[in-house]
């Protein structure tokens, strides 16, 4: 009897303890490591959208408000002869259709604002678009430069550059800028685009080859007188 309850004790605790043997302590580290690397990489991952999301939220917020905006006649540029700065930013923003006001701080605006000054005839250049402290925007400009005054039919006195582009009829006349004395039809084409006219063309090469202060296409020849007063006769 004795021995059959000791035999069946051990029986027993062998049972026992061989239920309660652990599994090696390698594989456990290493399920364990693995949990923890994916339990990181999502947390980091909801972070970042989470980041990305706050972060497209904050710029539609600040796009919408009208603090971070600046009005189109507020930009501060230099104007063309004969124009106010208000009235030339009036100009500007009716040829390209532009809004009143804009987003300086978007690079897309200030973009499409550089390609609306480009459409106004005076502009040859736009050298740069900048954002001031105060939200203050200002446009670089280079403007044409007259060349050659052209008498037209109507008894008006039209300019060009050296490129041979029409300036607006609002541009006065100006010192230093040679005349053709003839009197040529009036242009077909708009102010900043090339004035296609034979006589006119060949005027301002010769502009250009000269320096002269006037000249006239005669049946023979052309006439011209340079500023020191003497006269040069070139063949048509």
């Amino acid at each position: 009897m004795t021995v059959s309850r000791a035999l069946k004790g051990r029986a027993v605790c062998k049972t026992e303890c061989m239920g309660k043997v652990k599994p090696p302590q390698s594989k456990r580290a290493g399920w364990r490591a693995g949990i923890v690397a994916l339990a990181i990489v999502a947390l980091v991952g909801g972070i970042l959208a989470a980041f990305d999301r706050i972060g497209s939220e904050a710029l539609e917020r600040i796009g919408s408000r009208s603090r971070y905006r600046s009005a189109f006649a507020d930009i501060q540029c230099e104007a063309p002869p004969g124009l106010e700065r208000s009235a030339f930013l009036t100009e500007v923003r009716y040829l390209a259709d532009s809004p009143e006001s804009f987003h300086g701080l978007d690079e897309t605006e200030r973009t499409k604002l550089a390609k609306a000054f480009a459409l106004h005839p005076w502009v040859e250049a736009v050298e740069g678009v900048l954002v001031q402290p105060g939200n203050v925007v200002a446009v670089r400009l280079k403007f044409r430069e007259p060349v050659l005054a052209v008498h037209v039919s109507r008894g008006d006195v039209r300019l060009v550059d050296a490129h041979g582009i029409l300036l607006p009829q609002t541009a006065p006349p100006t010192r230093g800028v040679a005349e053709l004395l003839n009197v040529v039809p009036a242009p077909s084409v708009s102010a900043g685009t090339v004035w296609p006219d034979d006589t006119v063309q060949q005027a301002l090469d010769l502009v250009k080859t000269y320096k002269v202060a006037s000249l006239e296409l005669t049946a023979k020849d052309w006439r011209l007188v340079r500023r020191d007063g003497s006269t040069l006769h070139v063949a048509r």
